[in-house]
């Protein structure tokens, strides 16, 4: 039997261990990672899930060193600190001149913000900004973290999200030293030397079309602005919520942001906000649609496997019959496929004969055209000239023995009128009807000569 005072020293010792544990810990993790939203967004997990992640690299970094008393006397900084912690040499004799390569990795970690005895981290974009380059040094790493988690890769999404869709330039113009007279606590601020302003936001009172011609005149982009709202005042987003229950308004310009800023209060307070029913209603539906069409190319791709995996076994069996199987004629007994696959490969073969006969049409006006230049001699005047030519022994029998002149063609009468009328109306602008209609009606067989001329 373990006596009744033992037993009460080692429940004690245990206790001051475990608080020992629990409020470094909590240090640690605040004075490297101040704002558990975009640590969360991160990794798509809760707090709970980050902070056993976070203990899991202090861990395996801090496994096997101590701390060397004379470097840590004169250590100014948290880099001294770090610095100090060495591995002891294999003879277990003395410590190591340097600290091992996984220490130097928290140098690259820590921030640039006062320590937590100075009052920690005071801004949430600097926090945030620097998120980003410390989940790079982690990722560089290829450690392999319990529980198959794979850090992902840093997106211009998640670089946005962190920023709250502010230019890089503009975060790196702010000046970080600056006083903040009305934080209270660890409470983190918005530099006032940042030029893009903050939405100001009143969820009873404000409106969409307020909210819009912010965001247009500073050049904002809606839904940053909105989250950064949110973000810098976790307390109103029932009130935000609530709003959209009740306004019609909110809901169709908002709707859209509905899931994220509940995800907001969630990752900051670890609990779940209301809910809209209405709006998760519809957000079901949505889904469920989609879940059906999915489910339906799953049956789909089964029964497409099933009659590729019959089509592989009845070829297999031709191979292995020999002479036994006229193998010229497999297609004959090959199962089908289904209907659909079937339709959708006739569409794509009507489809190639029709831009193959397309093309093919484009071609034989080219080769018409090549052909009636290559006759012509490549001559204009060529083909109204062989005309003349072919209806003028026409006429030379029908005026065989006088002795005027065989007049032209009435076709190239008509044409000569037309150009003498374009030339009219081009000088004068005088009409072309009465020239038209003399070269339709004059007849040719009892053209008389000589006489007044046609045009006069």
């Amino acid at each position: 039997m373990i006596p009744e005072a033992l037993r009460t020293y080692g429940l004690g010792d245990i206790r001051f261990g475990y608080m020992c544990y629990t409020i470094l810990a909590g240090i640690l993790l605040m004075d490297t990672f101040p704002d558990p939203d975009i640590c969360c967004k991160y990794l798509d997990k809760c707090q709970m899930d980050f902070v056993s992640f976070f203990m899991e690299w202090v861990k395996v970094s801090l496994e096997g060193v101590e701390v060397s008393k004379e470097v840590a006397k004169v250590a100014e900084s948290r880099y001294g600190l770090i610095n100090s912690l060495r591995f002891r040499m294999v003879d277990g004799s003395v410590l190591s001149d340097f600290p091992p390569n996984r220490i130097k990795v928290w140098t690259k970690l820590i921030g640039d913000w006062p320590t937590i005895t100075s009052g920690g981290c005071r801004f949430m974009i600097q926090a945030r900004s620097r998120f980003l380059s410390q989940m790079e040094v982690l990722r560089k790493l290829n450690f392999s973290w319990r529980f198959g988690l794979v850090l992902p890769e840093i997106t211009q999404e998640l670089r946005s999200y962190a920023r709250f869709g502010i230019s890089k330039r503009e975060i790196s113009r702010v000046v970080w030293t600056e006083e903040v007279p009305d934080s209270q606590g660890f409470e983190l601020k918005r530099p006032e030397s940042l030029v893009s302003p903050m939405l100001i936001l009143n969820p009873e009172k404000t409106t969409c079309p307020q909210i819009m011609k912010f965001c247009t005149q500073n050049e904002r982009v809606q839904k940053y602005a909105i989250w950064e709202w949110c973000r810098m005042n976790p307390n109103l987003i029932v009130n935000f919520i609530q709003r959209m229950a009740r306004d019609k308004e909110f809901q169709t310009n908002y709707r859209p942001l509905y899931d994220g800023i509940r995800l907001i209060f969630w990752r900051i307070m670890n609990r779940p906000t209301i809910k809209v029913p209405f709006i998760d209603e519809e957000q079901d539906q949505l889904l469920r649609r989609q879940l059906l069409r999915q489910e339906a190319m799953v049956e789909k791709s089964r029964i497409e496997y099933e009659a590729y995996v019959k089509r592989a076994d009845y070829l297999r069996e031709v191979i292995g019959c020999e002479d036994k199987v006229e193998r010229s004629r497999w297609r004959e007994k090959l199962p089908q496929l289904p209907e659909w696959k079937l339709r959708r490969k006739r569409k794509r073969e009507l489809r190639k004969q029709e831009i193959e006969e397309g093309e093919r049409k484009m071609k034989k006006p080219r080769l018409a055209q090549g052909r009636r230049n290559k006759g012509a001699g490549g001559d204009t005047h060529g083909s109204s000239e062989s005309e003349e030519e072919k209806s003028e022994p026409e006429m030379k029998e029908a005026y065989e023995g006088a002795d005027e002149k065989v007049p032209k063609c009435k076709r190239i009468i008509g044409e000569k009128a037309k150009k003498k009328g374009k030339k009219r109306k081009s000088k004068g602008g005088a009409p072309t009807d009465l020239m038209r209609i003399i070269a339709n009606t004059v007849d040719i067989e009892n053209y008389e000569y000589p006489g007044k001329k046609l045009t006069e």
